[in-house]
């Protein structure tokens, strides 16, 4: 994931490594721990 912001705006995109692209999300995922 990759966040951008400026301080009062924040972007954040999915990258895809292998198509050489991002996607912008909405939101960031809900974040789990490893176990």
């Amino acid at each position: 994931f990759m966040m951008v912001t400026n301080g009062l705006n924040h972007y954040f995109c999915q990258m895809d490594y292998e198509q050489e692209k991002y996607n912008f999300l909405q939101d960031l995922p809900e974040y789990t721990s490893p176990k």
